[in-house]
């Protein structure tokens, strides 16, 4: 299955040291970086006074 990735060699042999035999990869994807999503922001500024509540 990881032959038809286009991977960067350093990562295929990171990737393949984890394998078990008889393991085989059926999906690979890296992670795309964002910073301060919308979403994310949402959920710091509510945890911050939630967590002030909490512990109070």
């Amino acid at each position: 299955m990881l032959s038809d990735l286009h991977l960067p060699p350093k990562l295929r042999r990171q990737v393949d040291s984890e394998l078990q035999p008889g393991e085989a990869i059926r999906w690979i994807q890296q992670p795309i970086p964002k910073f301060f999503t919308p979403s994310s922001t949402i959920a710091v500024l509510f945890a911050i006074p939630w967590t002030s509540f909490a512990l109070f």
